[in-house]
């Protein structure tokens, strides 16, 4: 054995340092300086540093500034944004809620509206045609009045031409002014599937 060797005893020597205490010091003194530079006016960041260094740092500080400028400039932008989209959504939805509530009272104004059109066009129709000198209307008057007095609930499309003194073709012709009547109702022969009948209305739940 050489006795250039020196050995000392482990009590001697002071304590080691494992991998992660040797990286825990630069670490530690790297997060000081970035909490100081957070905490210190961009004149005095730079106070210590080399000429190239603090121009960089100063740079790099009024680049953050900037882009802090900017963000805050978007951010009240699209705060206004949001509002006026809200405001929108909210105008929206109560004008929703007022078509829910009123469409149902709209749409049967609109049916009450047809139908008083369609019967006022009947009405204009059966008085303006004419056959044989009468206007539908006074023909449907007429067997109204002649099925009252002889006491017929019904008759065919041929009864009521005789009744009339026209044809059956002619009575034909204004079928349509006969169900629109409410006087009249036209309904299917019992007896003959092919055949109507003209009854009168009053009638239709008595027989």
């Amino acid at each position: 054995m050489s006795a250039a060797l020196d050995f000392q005893p482990a009590s001697k020597l002071g304590p080691s340092l494992s991998g992660e205490e040797e990286l825990e010091g630069p670490v530690r003194t790297q997060t000081a300086h970035i909490e100081l530079l957070k905490e210190t006016e961009p004149g005095q960041a730079v106070q210590g540093l080399k000429g190239e260094e603090s121009q960089a740092l100063l740079r790099l500080l009024n680049d953050l500034g900037e882009k802090n400028k900017t963000l805050d400039t978007q951010a009240v932008k699209q705060a206004g944004q949001i509002a006026d989209l809200s405001k929108a959504l909210k105008e929206a939805q109560e004008d929703i809620e007022q078509i829910r509530l009123y469409f149902p009272a709209l749409v049967a104004e609109d049916r009450r509206n047809i139908s008083e059109l369609r019967e006022s066009l009947t009405i204009q129709r059966t008085e303006s045609r004419s056959i044989n000198g009468l206007s539908v209307k006074s023909h449907l008057d007429n067997l109204y009045d002649h099925m009252k007095s002889i006491g017929r609930k019904q008759v065919r499309f041929v009864e009521a031409a005789k009744i009339l003194g026209i044809s059956r073709q002619r009575v034909h012709q204004f079928k349509a002014e006969i169900a629109l009547d409410n006087r009249f109702i036209i309904l299917d022969s019992e007896s003959h599937k092919k055949r109507k009948l003209i009854r009168l209305r009053e009638y239709y739940q008595k027989t």
